[in-house]
C-alpha cells in the first residue's frame, strides 16, 4: 500500500484529475479520497524576469537569407 499526496482539480462536471507518479502501474486500483472543505487557493504564476543583452551582428557581410542558410541557388 502506498500513500500518495497530490493536488487534484475537480472539474465543472465533477470529475476529479489526479496527477500520479510515473512508477505507478496501469490497472485497476482501490483508493481512498479525502477531500478538504475549503479548496486550495490560486496559485498567481508570474513569468520570470529576464534581461535583454544587445549583441548585435557577427559580422556586416553576414546574411540570413535562406538562399545562404540552405544552399538553394
Amino acid at each position: 500500500m502506498r500513500t500518495i499526496e497530490a493536488d487534484a482539480t475537480v472539474t465543472a462536471e465533477r470529475t476529479l484529475v489526479v496527477p500520479l507518479p510515473d512508477d505507478l502501474s496501469p490497472g485497476q486500483h482501490r483508493v481512498v479520497i479525502v477531500i478538504e472543505e475549503k479548496p486550495l487557493p490560486r496559485r498567481r504564476r508570474s513569468w520570470p524576469k529576464m534581461t535583454t543583452y544587445p549583441i548585435g551582428l557577427l559580422d556586416d557581410q553576414v546574411t540570413f537569407r535562406r538562399e545562404d542558410l540552405y544552399g538553394d541557388r
